[in-house]
């Protein structure tokens, strides 16, 4: 994936999802999303599920050999955002990982807000109402 240009960072064990989604220093290196196996080895990944949505507001993708309905319906209802059942394409993937990211991150249609000297102006508020 990285010609596509993502920035992607290995859980390696399932160290505590605090450490990893925020790190030392929160800001510094912020995920945009997360890519999350169930079968992990160590902790239940629906237990890591748990703790990323306590920790951080971060879309969440499931990728799982685990394609029993009640096993997607128990990750959704934990708040994944997606669940993708193993073999799949790469293509496939990147579509559902972009999906997710349009959702969080401002496109060239959504209108930022402008600040000054303390000032907030939200000039895509007017369409919302």
């Amino acid at each position: 994936m990285a010609t596509h240009g993502p920035v992607m960072a290995a859980a390696g064990q399932s160290p505590p999802v605090r450490s990893q989604c925020h790190g030392p220093h929160p800001r510094e290196h912020p995920f945009d999303l997360l890519l999350l196996d169930l079968n992990l080895p160590g902790p239940n990944g629906f237990h890591v599920l748990q703790a990323a949505r306590r920790e951080a507001q971060v879309p969440v993708l499931i990728v799982s050999g685990r394609g029993r309905e009640a096993d997607k319906v128990g990750a959704l209802d934990l708040g994944a955002d997606d669940y993708l059942v193993k073999p799949f394409g790469v293509a496939e993937l990147l579509a559902r990982v972009n999906a997710l990211l349009r959702r969080v991150t401002p496109g060239p249609n959504r209108l930022l807000p402008y600040c000054y000297q303390g000032l907030e102006v939200d000039f895509g508020a007017a369409g919302r109402g």
